[in-house]
Order: structure tokens, then C-alpha cells, then sequence
């Protein structure tokens, strides 16, 4: 709990609201982001929001992308277990490269991004058990590697 009490006043900006490697489309310009609806397992949420809640969204989708990997590729656990850390690392990286290119380096308050990682993991646990059962074991995986 101490990184919310110690959050203070996050400014806020217009997110995504359901930001995940699905949402991201590469084409010849760069790339895309798609499906601004927000997050199907949350009703009537602020479209306003702190920045570190589209960012923890993004990098959980990548744990996911791991999850992915193991369970159906059958790709060592230990070698997506890196190449998950070092793509969750150069995300971040480069998501606060950019916001202080841009003058805006304060709109990201780290110190939330963990809280909001658990938040998104719970929810797609509630997504999977209503909705999609056999994708319960991402987020179970991820949940299980954060909490051993």
C-alpha cells in the first residue's frame, strides 16, 4: 500500500484504458494504436486517468506475450523469463525517453505502475473466469512469478 499513499497528486491524462500488445498495430509509418472502447471488465471508467495505468497495462501484456510462449510454443521458461524482463525494461525506458523528450517526463509517476500491474493481472483474471476460461493461465502465470 505505500506506493499509493505516497503517490500524492499524479497528474492526470486521457488513456487508453485497455493498452495491450493487441492494441498496437506495426504499419509503414510506424505504428498504430487501435480500439480506444477501454477496459471491457470496467463500467463507466474516467477516461482521465494517471499515465502509469496505460503503461502497466502495456507491460503486462508482455508477461502475457511470455505466458504465451511458454505454455504454447514451449519456449524455456528461464529464456522468456529474460527476454520478459528486458522488453518490460526497454518499454519503460522508452515510454519516460519520450515523455521527457517531449517536456513531459512528470506526467509518469513510477511508483505506481506496480499497483496498477496487480490491478490489471486481477482483472484479467475476472475477464478469463466470466469470459474466456482457458486464458486464466497467463495472468495466474504472471501473478505465480511475481508472488513466489
Amino acid at each position: 500500500m505505500a506506493p499509493l499513499a505516497s503517490a500524492g497528486a499524479t497528474p492526470l491524462i486521457r488513456i487508453h484504458g485497455d493498452l495491450h500488445v493487441g492494441q498496437i498495430l506495426r504499419w509503414r509509418d510506424g505504428y498504430a494504436v487501435i480500439d480506444f472502447d477501454g477496459n471491457p471488465t470496467v463500467a463507466g471508467a474516467d477516461p482521465f486517468q494517471p499515465a502509469a495505468r496505460d503503461l502497466a497495462q502495456l507491460t503486462t501484456s508482455l508477461e502475457h506475450v511470455a505466458q504465451v510462449a511458454v505454455k504454447r510454443r514451449d519456449a524455456d521458461p528461464e529464456v522468456i523469463a529474460g527476454w520478459s524482463a528486458t522488453a518490460r525494461a526497454a518499454l519503460e525506458s522508452a515510454y519516460l525517453g519520450r515523455l521527457a523528450e517531449l517536456g513531459h517526463a512528470a506526467l509518469l509517476d513510477r511508483s505506481l505502475l506496480r499497483p496498477f500491474e496487480i490491478e490489471q493481472e486481477c482483472r484479467e483474471l475476472v475477464y478469463a473466469a466470466r469470459h474466456l476460461p482457458r486464458w486464466r493461465y497467463a495472468p495466474m502465470g504472471v501473478l505465480r512469478s511475481r508472488y513466489r
